[in-house]
């Protein structure tokens, strides 16, 4: 899971995001905000229309995203407040523990000091 904060919810800064964030051509579950639209251009893109009281079609729906939005708003409540400089760092931190919530604290601590000291050492 890849969560990046945006300024501007553009179709340009939806293109960029999944360009780096996406491998192959996978499926894109989404609600019928209008950025989307263009996305089954190049995607299979299955649209989940909330403005009607849609909240699932078929396989698709947002359920997954939205209930990691709602922890997300949780975590990020804990701190009364982050300003717009740091919120990418606390969602990244959120991010990287989401990511590995099925592992062990000692497991944790490895991939934090691995992604610590291996980009140190490719320099």
């Amino acid at each position: 899971m890849k969560i990046v904060v945006v300024n501007n919810a553009t179709k340009e800064a939806i293109d960029g995001i999944l360009e780096s964030c996406v491998v192959g051509s996978p499926v894109v579950n989404t609600d019928d905000f209008t950025s989307y639209g263009h996305l089954k251009e190049n995607y299979v893109h299955h649209v989940v229309n909330h403005s009607r009281k849609e909240y699932a079609n078929g396989d698709a729906h947002t359920n997954t995203i939205e209930g990691l939005c709602s922890l997300l708003r949780h975590y990020l409540n804990t701190f009364r407040g982050v300003c717009k400089k740091n919120l990418q760092k606390f969602v990244s931190f959120f991010e990287f523990r989401h990511n590995l919530r099925d592992l062990s604290p000692m497991d944790i601590l490895h991939q934090l000091l691995v992604g610590i000291i291996v980009p140190a050492t490719k320099s």
